[in-house]
């Protein structure tokens, strides 16, 4: 039989955010005294188009087959405004009134449009085959780019429904699979576009005149192609003891060729941007990953469940592609290191006169960048436990969470310290000695060192406990007309425990490739009161 589906739409998002200043009444720093008005907008337009069609048929008794065909397309729009006057009269509040407006647009686009085959084949319920192709395009690629192939393919064997298995009391079901295949990464929106820009006084001398001109401001990169990662996984999934333990595990190894990396340009170049993004070298990605889910205790006055994953992964910069190592003031990109790691020239310190202060002279720093650590976590760990009682009528569930393995960049610290001259380490003589000595290697140590600001960042989290009451069905249909009732409360991002010194390890998770603390807020708690209500 042949069944189709399909999924059309559109999203769109509105923000608009306002911030003002009224003339004399802000702290007096930089100019903010004299008052500024900020008007920032924003729109975002998501399309979805998704159709796609499966053929099923049993060309023999112990054969079945199902036939995939699909094309997809997705276009984002984002088009931003920004309007900000500077040095308000008394009395005003928009921007328009600011003796220095400045005003700013942004138009972003990006479509991708995609179709795909697939092909799966089982044998008698237990062996499953898939193999499948992709093709995909986006407005990303570089103009002599046009479209990528994907390929994938796996196997998955139930060995527990073989005759010749083993029967046992406690081995209820066993699993072997095995996949491989490719995906990619597009390049952002405008990497490989070029720009110009004729701001900043750019001018050129024609026939002893000074006439506007424009200078490149992003140099793009018309052969700019995805991210394309290969990756091959192996695993098994086995259930015992009544089905009431489940255990999945996995290996996976990944390269990524292609890598889409950010290429210091050198000053000569004579354009605005210092990095233009080039697909150098490979990237590998090692690791596992491991589920377990138990029912540890089962009856009706009280129940108990325990679920845990984890995950470990190595990671490591293989290939550059014959490009020397790009060195940024904290980054570096280096074979056989992690990508984006963290570099710099890393120092030692004692107070050898026993004063409780650090000096200059108590520093040593060495003579050159060294490896800190990595920016991404290598491993990660999740544990929930659920009780219930009363016979399932009341749950309570929590969530933990543990990441570690790498360092993180404590910016804002280091704003403190060095920019601003306004930390504890450099201006309270009883600081951790520590503080002191990044505060003194920042800004005192003729080497300008930022290693002490770049800290381990292993944190665990009680990142949620919920309380769920259900109301017996009586009540429900007597005080509702209502098939079911349930309250829940909840609340999110309890608990840290790190020692981490900034104001939390996972303030900017999420934002870019290279999480950095500079000055923004930590996740935010919450407390969730919830009603639900079933007809």
């Amino acid at each position: 039989f042949l069944e189709t589906r399909g999924n059309f739409g559109l999203d769109f998002t509105s923000a608009r955010e306002t911030d003002i200043c009224r003339f004399a009444t802000c702290p007096d720093a930089f100019n903010a005294r004299d008052g500024f008005s900020l008007d920032d907008r924003r729109q975002i337009f998501q399309y979805t188009a998704d159709l796609a069609g499966t053929a099923r048929f049993q060309p023999f008794e112990m054969l079945g087959s199902a036939t995939t065909l699909g094309v997809q397309y997705f276009q984002n729009n984002l088009s931003r405004s920004r309007a900000t006057g500077e040095i308000l009269p008394p009395g005003a509040v928009s921007p328009a009134a600011g003796s220095e407006p400045s005003v700013a647009s942004t138009t972003d686009e990006s479509r991708t449009l995609g179709a795909f085959i697939e092909q799966a084949l089982d044998w008698r319920q237990t062996v499953f085959v898939t193999g499948a192709l992709r093709y995909d395009d986006n407005s990303a690629f570089g103009a002599d780019f046009s479209g990528v192939l994907y390929p994938k393919a796996s196997l998955s064997w139930i060995v527990s429904e073989e005759d010749f298995f083993p029967t046992s009391g406690w081995l209820n079901s066993l699993r072997f699979r095995a996949a491989a295949g490719q995906s990619g990464v597009r390049p952002g929106t405008n990497d490989a576009l070029q720009f110009f820009s004729g701001g900043g006084g750019a001018t050129a001398r024609i026939l002893d005149s000074d006439i506007p001109g424009l200078v490149v401001d992003a140099p793009g990169n018309p052969g700019l192609e995805p991210e394309t990662t290969t990756e091959i996984e192996t695993g098994l999934d086995w259930e015992v003891f009544a089905n009431r333990v489940s255990v999945e595990l996995t290996y996976y190894a990944k390269r990524s060729r292609d890598a889409l990396i950010a290429r210091i340009l050198p000053p000569s170049g004579g354009t605005g941007a210092t990095t233009r993004f080039e697909n150098l070298g490979a990237v590998t990605n090692r690791g596992f990953e491991a589920l377990i889910n138990a029912q540890v205790v089962q009856r009706p006055a009280f129940g108990w469940d325990l679920g845990l994953s984890a995950s470990h992964n190595s990671n490591k910069l293989e290939d550059l592609g014959g490009v020397p190592p790009q060195i940024g003031a904290t980054i570096q990109q280096r074979e056989g290191y992690p990508l984006n790691g963290y570099w710099q020239r890393k120092y030692t310190f004692a107070d050898g006169d026993n004063d409780g202060v650090i000096t200059a002279a108590e520093i040593t720093v060495d003579d050159s960048a060294t490896f800190v650590g990595s920016s991404i976590p290598k491993t990660e760990l999740v544990l929930t436990s659920g009780f219930d009682f009363l016979d399932r009528r009341l749950r309570l569930q929590t969530l933990v969470d543990y990441k570690g393995g790498h360092h993180l960049y404590n910016n804002t610290e280091r704003f403190k310290c060095a920019d601003a001259r306004n930390c504890r380490g450099r201006n309270d003589p009883t600081a951790p000695l520590f503080e002191q000595a990044r505060s003194v290697a920042a800004t005192e140590h003729p080497a300008r060192t930022l290693s002490g600001f770049m800290e381990e960042a292993d944190f665990v989290r009680i990142r949620e406990i919920s309380l769920t009451a259900n109301a017996p069905d009586d009540w429900a249909r007597r005080a509702l007309r209502a098939e079911g009732l349930s309250v829940t409360l909840s609340a999110r991002n309890i608990a840290t425990f790190t020692d981490y010194t900034g104001i939390d390890p996972e303030s900017t998770y999420g934002q870019g490739d290279v999480p950095t603390d500079f000055l923004t807020l930590p996740p935010p708690s919450y407390f969730t009161f919830r009603l639900n209500v079933r007809y």
